[in-house]
């Protein structure tokens, strides 16, 4: 009886899609859609085309056939896309001509017009549009742009005009739909429109792994567009050397880089200093601002008791995670910028003043450099750039750093400066040697993520991420002693701090780690330098990863332009008030206020939180900061 029933229900469906197949207007409108849709496929693909006027000169005669193929494809799949989500559910449910055909024109000629808009933003600000720039425009009025009479009527014009263009082009696709011998015509389009994805997708694929500019450059520029990447799959597989190919890059680019960002926006002028102070960077991953303690770090509390050192109590990363807080802290930029520097390979202002000034680079990780692809951006200029440590756990890749850093240090040219950076990761990985003294309990023996809740009790979790630190700061007690041994202390500036810190549902949401909000507990991070020739301070205004590189670049290393030309930061030692600070992550990106933060997400979507991350029901956006943060978002565009 249920196979019956199940029988029955078959026929059912069955004769319900012959019916629907056997409707003669729903065919003859089925043809039309697509007809329709193919007409505006050749027509977006010039509206397309034209942002590619900002990726700078177009070089490489591979983009005579990834440039028309990307567009093609790209297009094809919004379209279907839109046929999927729109068109055909209402041919199945109205198929009705003037309610297919009105529906239609309606939606596309909306799409036109928001890709007019989203065209002339990118134009301004160098990205796409998102509820940002939509409540500006409703809420921010002539506040935020002041749009002339003249402009409303151009604009209301032109939208007019693309309405009656989708009319034109909706008679059209009748008159074609009609006639009999269209269908195959459609059909070979689709297969184009299929080859073409696949083939956009396998280009992006090879040029990404290769490190081949010209494809890649353009990708940002195209909205909607997110071509695959599989760096990693390809040189598992040995179709691609990362390293031979980045170096290949390199001199081909020699004399004819053609860049799409002016950074910096101005020649650097320097006045080399009477001077040069060694510099060590000691970068701890993952370590918040609370977590500095003469319990959890007491190698470094003792250094500071006894030596002269500058706290910064305050202090924001410029993300909330690796790769943010990295690049922000060497080049002093915002984040944002991170796609450009590493499609066009571009390194921080910073690394190349440090080379050319004669600085023995020692660059230690013990994560891997080529993923965030730092060995590309921050350290691009380093010959033998040293990209990863051995070990399989992240304290045996620790002491690994310690130990290479060690050697070069001993080995170094004692004539000529150095800067170095080591760059710790055993908290990140909440790991430690098995040997090693628990000094917190009680400890979670190992970390399951999958338990963590709301409800987990977060102190053993805690605790074990304590204790890596705890190791780190061992490692660290024997760097300092190494060099106080050596004697280089006192011409050695040297830099305590991190990408970003971590969380462990501090504010009762349900947040674990990092590069999930912009609260202080995935944001602000310990900052102590030790600066010879500089008093011992203690500062409590706001300070940002984005103000190192300026300040060192004016004190020690003589550049004399204003910060403006080459970052968005200031003088650290800048104590006047600061409205706003700014920190992203790689999907969304915050303004940091006193009492709200600002979280910008990728989709282009924004929510206004307090600090403890709750949402501000009808918070209003304040209109001369966004202001000026898109103003800094567009320092460096061309």
């Amino acid at each position: 009886m249920c196979a019956s029933k199940s029988q029955s229900l078959d026929n059912d469906s069955g004769s319900f899609v012959r019916r629907i197949a056997s409707h003669p207007e729903r065919r003859t409108l089925s043809r039309w859609v697509l007809w329709f849709s193919f007409l505006n496929l050749l027509f977006f693909i010039p509206l397309f085309y034209r942002y590619l006027s900002y990726a700078g000169n177009m070089e490489g005669r591979l983009l005579y056939v990834y440039v028309p193929v990307a567009l093609i494809g790209h297009i094809f799949t919004l379209v279907v896309l839109i046929n999927l989500l729109i068109f055909f559910p209402l041919l199945v449910i109205f198929p009705k001509r003037w309610i297919i055909w009105g529906a239609s024109v309606a939606v596309v000629t909306l799409l036109c017009i928001l890709l007019e808009i989203d065209y002339g933003v990118y134009g301004q600000y160098r990205f796409h549009l998102n509820s940002i720039v939509i409540d500006f425009f409703i809420n921010g009025g002539n506040e935020v742009i002041d749009l002339s009479w003249a402009t409303w009527v151009s604009s209301i014009l032109k939208a007019a005009g693309l309405f009656i263009f989708q009319c034109i082009l909706a008679f059209a696709a009748w008159k074609i739909a009609l006639r009999p011998k269209s269908q195959p015509f459609i059909k070979t389009a689709i297969w184009v429109g299929i080859f073409s994805i696949l083939g956009s997708h396998m280009i992006h694929v090879w040029a990404d792994g290769n490190y081949y500019r010209p494809v890649t450059r353009i990708t940002r520029h195209i909205p909607l567009y997110y071509p695959l990447t599989a760096k990693r799959f390809l040189e598992k597989y040995g179709l691609a050397d990362l390293e031979k190919n980045i170096e290949q890059r390199k001199l081909e680019k020699l004399g004819k880089r053609h860049n799409t960002i002016s950074y910096p926006s101005a020649p650097l002028v320097y006045s080399k200093p009477d001077k040069q102070l060694n510099m060590l960077y000691i970068v701890i991953d993952s370590w918040r601002f609370d977590m500095m303690t003469p319990e959890i770090t007491p190698e470094i509390k003792k250094f500071m008791s006894g030596h002269p050192v500058m706290e910064f109590k305050n202090h924001i990363s410029g993300g909330n995670g690796t790769r943010t807080g990295i690049f922000t802290l060497f080049y002093g930029i915002f984040g944002s910028n991170w796609e450009t520097m590493e499609t066009e390979q571009i390194g921080p202002v910073f690394m190349k003043e440090i080379i050319q000034s004669g600085y023995q680079p020692g660059i230690f990780a013990s994560a891997k450099l080529t993923s965030p692809a730092f060995n590309q951006t921050i350290f691009r200029d380093i010959v033998k750039l040293r990209t990863y440590s051995d070990g399989e756990k992240a304290w045996e890749r620790d002491r690994d750093c310690v130990n290479d850093w060690m050697a070069w240090f001993a080995e170094r040219d004692r004539n000529n400066p150095f800067f170095s950076l080591l760059f710790f990761d055993s908290a990140h990985g909440y790991t430690f040697p098995p040997d090693y003294p628990k000094v917190f309990t009680p400890v979670w023996e190992r970390v399951d993520y999958h338990l963590l809740d709301n409800d987990f009790d977060p102190l053993p979790y805690l605790n074990r991420y304590k204790t890596a630190l705890h190791f780190i700061d061992s490692l660290v007690g024997q760097i300092l002693a190494t060099l106080e041994n050596d004697q280089v202390l006192n011409n050695t500036l040297i830099l305590i701090t991190s990408d970003h810190g971590q969380e462990f549902n501090d504010n009762g949401k349900n947040f674990w780690g990092h590069g999930s909000n912009f609260t202080q507990y995935q944001v602000h991070v310990p900052f102590v330098i030790y600066w010879p020739g500089k008093n011992a301070a203690t500062y409590t205004h706001a300070s940002s990863h984005f103000d190192l590189t300026p300040t060192v670049m004016t004190d020690l290393l003589g550049c004399q332009n204003p910060i403006s030309d080459y970052s968005n930061g200031r003088y650290l030692f800048d104590t006047s008030p600061r409205e706003w600070l700014f920190s992203g992550g790689v999907t969304s990106q915050a303004i940091l206020q006193k009492e709200k933060i600002i979280a910008m997400f990728n989709t282009g979507n924004y929510e206004i939180y307090d600090l403890k991350n709750n949402i501000i029901q009808d918070a209003y956006l304040p209109m001369d900061v966004i202001r000026e943060a898109l103003k800094e978002m567009n320092r460096f565009s061309k």
